[in-house]
């Protein structure tokens, strides 16, 4: 009795080890290893500890949405959330919004520390949403070969009238420079013998300005400003007329005049609610409006609209260009609202919030093998890649949802077992049983 008390709990631990040595053999766990810095875009490789590299070449944008749009509004109602879909019909407490787009935002984010500046958009017949831009206090903003936007930030509208007349005939905005090689020398005066002396050895002189300068073999330029600059080099002198607002070519000098160009549009505001807006072609106004926050205007006898955004006495402006930010697009009342991502707009007695939601994406990958071989391939949502490797019982996997670009990636690694565990496994069960046999037959 003494032998079976001893041998067969022996036995019995024998048969447990083989029994669990043999399973995680046949069924290898799964661990999870991150690399770090992984690269959105870039020619580098990244592979950690792993016996492989990786790359993430192309971040696809897909056409769904893997996390849908909505929008949040508060109200007399209480709260509820909506689809914001293109065509989606929003029912507010004085009328009904109907949600245009959902798409990249532009505009003017509030900066206490930032400058006065109005954000709009132009249409000349192709869709305004892409052409958003911002404008500083006091800035020309050319448009085109013949247009120029002047954006003006008031104390009243007692004040923004009087600049809605007096900027078009204003010469605060031109001035002429001096190319001294890669530099510009700018001048605001007019005065006659302002001037300067080049680098190249190259004096350049003012002599004359005419508001009304007219050349037969430039007919095209029409009737505009231009300077008369006297050129003296080596003994050579050369007098030459210079046009506002014509690109130079090979020049030593340059006219800015933006007030001078053929088409303006003046913008004068006040406050943040709207602005007070004055067209003017060849230097006769054609028109003017007050506007509020996503009204369209288009000027007498023009060629395009004018969609405003809105003015801010601080802000600083998000290009169109790669914004990180997403926004509903509503019509309401004639008007065109954007409701910005982790943005309250109210509308009349509604509260809206957005929330973008996310796009799905692909990612296409690039896998350089210890051998040199490289791997292509693209992993769509729901999508893993499995990969093994000549001499590797480990087996790797990457999953679409464990890639993060710009942060890193996770690697699934699934240990592979070898033969020689295997059948140490066995080998221990086998013993095992043979122990547990003898202990029954002993206790016979």
């Amino acid at each position: 009795m003494k032998g079976f008390t001893v041998f067969l709990p022996f036995s019995l631990v024998t048969l447990l080890a083989g029994v669990m040595m043999g399973a995680f053999a046949m069924f290898p766990s799964e661990n999870m290893m991150g690399l770090a810095e992984f690269a959105d875009v870039g020619p580098g490789f990244f592979g950690g500890e792993l016996p492989f590299t990786i790359r993430l070449d192309e971040t696809i944008v897909l056409d769904a949405w893997a996390v849908e749009p909505a929008l949040r509004i508060a109200g007399g109602g209480g709260d509820r959330d909506i689809l914001a879909a293109p065509g989606q019909k929003i029912a507010l407490s004085h009328g009904t919004a109907v949600v245009k787009s959902v798409g990249p935002w532009s505009g003017l984010f509030p900066d206490s520390g930032g400058n006065a500046m109005a954000a709009l958009s132009l249409d000349f017949g192709g869709g305004s949403d892409g052409n958003v831009m911002g404008i500083h206090d006091g800035e020309w903003n050319r448009v085109g070969e013949e247009m120029a936007i002047y954006f003006r930030w008031t104390s009243s509208e007692e004040e923004a009238r009087k600049h809605l007349v007096d900027a078009p005939a204003s010469m605060d905005s031109a001035r002429w420079g001096a190319v001294d090689g890669r530099r510009v020398q700018w001048f605001s005066s007019f005065m006659q013998g302002e001037g300067m002396r080049l680098r190249s050895g190259e004096s350049l002189f003012l002599l004359d300005l005419d508001m009304n300068w007219h050349d037969r073999d430039h007919a095209e330029l029409g009737v505009r400003p231009a300077v008369l600059v006297r050129s003296t080099r080596e003994g050579v002198i050369r007098d030459r007329w210079y046009p506002a607002e014509v690109k130079p070519t090979n020049s030593t000098v340059i006219f800015e005049y933006p007030a001078s160009r053929k088409r303006l549009l003046i913008l004068c505001a006040w406050d943040e609610e709207g602005v007070l807006a004055g067209a003017y072609e060849d230097g006769q106004e054609t028109g003017n409006a007050t506007l509020e926050s996503g009204s369209v205007w288009q000027p007498t006898g023009s060629e395009y609209s004018l969609r405003w955004r809105r003015a801010l006495r601080g802000a600083l402006f998000v290009p169109p260009t790669n914004s990180p930010f997403v926004a509903a697009v509503l019509e309401y009342n004639a008007k065109e609202i954007h409701v910005r991502q982790g943005e309250a707009l109210r509308i009349e007695d509604d509260v809206l919030r957005f929330s973008s939601g996310k796009r799905a994406e692909a990612y296409r990958i690039s896998v350089l093998r210890p051998s040199g071989s490289k791997e292509e391939a693209v992993l769509r949502p729901g999508a893993e890649l499995a990969l093994r490797f000549d001499g590797e019982s480990d087996r790797y996997t990457l999953r679409h949802e464990n890639v993060r670009p710009g942060e890193g990636i996770g690697v699934a690694v699934s240990p592979g077992r070898s033969l020689g565990l295997i059948a140490a496994g066995v080998a221990l069960l086998v013993i095992g049983m043979m122990g547990a046999a003898v202990s029954l037959r002993v206790r016979r």
